[in-house]
């Protein structure tokens, strides 16, 4: 049988990750600013009291989250992958972009909040550098192995981790698309999967075949698949 202990720690954790998915979905329809504690707690169905035995306040929920999705952003972007080296960029690319669009409203708060809460701009920092950290460590060891053309992998990796980011941001948290025609989702995996490897590699996206793909004359441009 489960011990009262265990089943009162698994009752508590249950109260946590009730009060953090709520607070997630006001903050997203919200914003930081306009979010309360009170919508947070009547949607968790919690009391105020009970808010309290588990976080400070709004900032300290709000930080939760944060935390929890930039480790969740950092891990599947860090998530070891297989097939063709443009395979992997392009795997790499479209769980960084689904794990974005899962948390758009809290990180459109969190591009928010940034410049006025140190607290909450060190959790971002930490994203970015964590994110560059590995691009930068990913284009040195193929630019050792030749794949790479003569490059600054400290500015290289800077550029092309903020390329997926403001893409990111721009797109799926803060919902601007220029055209009338919105963008698919596939479209965008493609289309940066291919702009990092033609800026990344020696070869561009030729490179990223295996070898005997490139032996037997594979085409060298994937089509975009368009989600039906």
């Amino acid at each position: 049988m489960v011990s009262t202990r265990k089943r009162t720690a698994r009752s508590a954790k249950g109260t946590e990750v009730r009060i953090l998915r709520a607070a997630e979905k006001v903050f997203g329809k919200k914003g930081f600013a306009d979010a309360t504690i009170d919508q947070m707690v009547e949607l968790a169905g919690v009391s105020r009291g009970t808010f309290y035995l588990y976080f400070q306040d709004k900032d300290q929920v709000f930080a939760t989250l944060v935390s929890q999705t930039v480790a969740e952003l950092f891990q599947v972007s860090n998530r070891r992958n297989v097939g063709s080296l443009r395979d992997r960029i392009e795997i790499s690319t479209r769980h960084f972009l689904e794990a974005f669009q899962r948390h758009r409203g809290i990180l459109r708060c969190l591009f928010e909040v940034d410049h006025y809460k140190p607290n909450i701009a060190r959790l971002h920092r930490k994203l970015r550098s964590n994110f560059i950290g590995r691009i930068r460590n990913h284009l040195e060891r193929n630019l050792a192995r030749g794949i790479c053309p003569p490059m600054n992998t400290r500015v290289a990796a800077f550029a092309l981790g903020l390329m997926c980011e403001a893409v990111a941001n721009s797109w799926l948290s803060g919902g601007f698309e220029p055209w009338a025609k919105p963008f698919e989702f596939d479209e965008v995996v493609q289309e940066l999967t291919d702009l990092w490897c033609r800026a990344a590699y020696k070869d561009g996206i030729g490179a990223m075949m295996p070898a005997a793909e490139r032996a037997a004359g594979s085409p060298v441009n994937k089509q975009p698949q368009v989600a039906g």
